[in-house]
C-alpha cells in the first residue's frame, strides 16, 4: 500500500524540538483523527471495558458492528477542499529555520551573555 510509518520526534533532553519539528506537527495533526475515532469506539459498552478471554475470537466482529453503527449514525463530516488547503499549508512549513542555523553555527546557545547596563535617558 506504499505506507510510510512515522512517529513524532521526542525531546532528547533538549530545550527545543529537533529540526524536524514541522514534520512532527504534521504527524501529530494526522494522529489526532485516529485517536478521535478510538475515543468514539470506547464510548460503546462492548469495547469500553476489559473483554473476557472467551470473547477474543469475536472482537473483530464487535469492532465491525460498532464501526458500522458509527458510520450510519455519526458520519464523519469531511470537507476535502479545506483539508487540502490545510495539508498544503502544513507542507509549506518545511522551510529552513535560518535563526536556528545561525545560532548553531556561531555556537551562541553555549556562550554566556555579557550584559551591560543601558542608559535609557539618551
Amino acid at each position: 500500500m506504499d505506507l510510510v510509518p512515522k512517529m513524532p520526534a521526542f525531546l532528547d533532553k533538549q530545550a527545543q524540538l529537533p529540526k524536524d519539528a514541522n514534520e512532527t506537527r504534521l504527524e501529530t495533526s494526522i494522529r489526532w483523527v485516529v485517536e478521535a475515532v478510538n475515543g468514539q469506539l470506547k464510548n460503546w459498552r462492548a469495547l469500553s471495558n476489559i473483554i473476557p478471554n472467551v470473547q477474543i475470537p469475536y472482537i473483530g466482529d464487535y469492532v465491525k458492528i460498532v464501526c458500522a453503527n458509527l458510520n450510519v449514525f455519526h458520519p464523519a463530516r469531511l470537507n476535502i477542499e479545506d483539508d487540502n488547503v490545510i495539508a498544503q499549508r502544513m507542507l509549506d512549513l518545511e522551510k529552513t529555520n535560518y535563526l536556528q542555523e545561525t545560532i548553531e553555527e556561531n555556537d551562541w546557545a553555549r556562550k554566556r551573555a555579557m550584559w551591560t547596563l543601558s542608559d535609557l535617558s539618551t
